[in-house]
């Protein structure tokens, strides 16, 4: 009797676990990322342009990166810029390079600040019912000084999706800019309703690779979070090129595209099971 109460006290414990990780990992199959790669082109000829981005990834995670920038007429390439990417307890802490960007947690994990973030400065602020203020601030962490510039209130749900939020651009005037809702099926967004505006979404077979990058990195939840949107997703999103992606261990492996303007994109993520 007593072991039969043990075992099932073990199988909630490991459901209620699953059911709070943060990223919910587990959904996804074992896979290991070792490489990133892409290339953007631009213009044609003697006047093309372009760069590659490499990076190293140790489990799932960037941990060093280049960028390489080069012309199609012979010329050298004119720079190449290196990034590295710091981790404590398994957050990222910082993105070294000549504009570096910063994140800041509290006990529990949780992003609590982040500067110079796709050239912002970012506070969190947890409330009740899973609601997050996420203030776009006028000065950074340290900076004892900064004001709040700009606001989105954001819930969450326990899987660290964002079910709703609302977005001020200007706290002063008693008027919120966009309001959205969102609605979830099976670890993607299926519909989402913003200022009125209704748009469903289909999802393919194919495990989005970049959500288990992202979700190593931060957490499925500060992602979110530092996105101020739903940016994280089991599968990949139908779409008129979906069927020309090229896959491995059911994941997205890699793609080409040729646009219009002439511009091109190529990019591979290196992968092992």
């Amino acid at each position: 009797m007593k072991s039969k109460f043990l075992q099932l006290l073990f199988l909630v414990f490991m459901i209620y676990s699953c059911s709070n990780d943060d990223g919910a990992a587990s959904d996804f199959p074992e896979i290991n990322i070792t490489h990133y790669s892409a290339t953007h082109t631009y213009g044609v000829g003697i006047s093309m342009d372009g760069d590659t981005f490499n990076a190293l990834l140790e489990n799932n995670r960037y941990v060093s990166s280049s960028v390489t920038y080069f012309t199609s007429n012979g010329q050298p390439p004119s720079e190449t810029a290196f990034t590295n990417y710091i981790y404590e307890n398994d957050r990222l802490v910082s993105i070294e390079r000549p504009s570096s960007e910063f994140f800041y947690y509290d006990a529990q994990g949780r992003i609590i600040a982040a500067d110079n973030y796709r050239m912002k400065s970012l506070r969190y602020t947890y409330m009740p019912e899973n609601k997050v203020y996420a203030d776009v601030m006028s000065g950074n962490y340290q900076d004892a000084g900064a004001i709040v510039i700009q606001r989105y209130e954001i819930t969450l749900n326990a899987d660290g999706d964002i079910v709703h939020s609302f977005y001020d651009s200007n706290l002063n005037d008693g008027v919120v800019d966009h309001e959205g809702n969102y609605y979830y099926r099976n670890g993607n967004l299926v519909k989402q309703k913003v200022d009125g505006y209704v748009t469903g979404f289909s999802y393919s077979q194919i495990y989005n690779t970049s959500s288990v990058v992202h979700i190593a990195m931060w957490g499925k939840a500060n992602y979110n979070l530092l996105e101020c949107r739903p940016s994280v997703s089991l599968r990949l999103k139908n779409t008129e090129d979906t069927a020309a992606l090229e896959t491995e261990y059911g994941f997205y492996k890699s793609s080409y595209y040729v646009y219009p303007n002439s511009q091109t994109h190529k990019e591979e993520y290196f992968l092992q099971q």
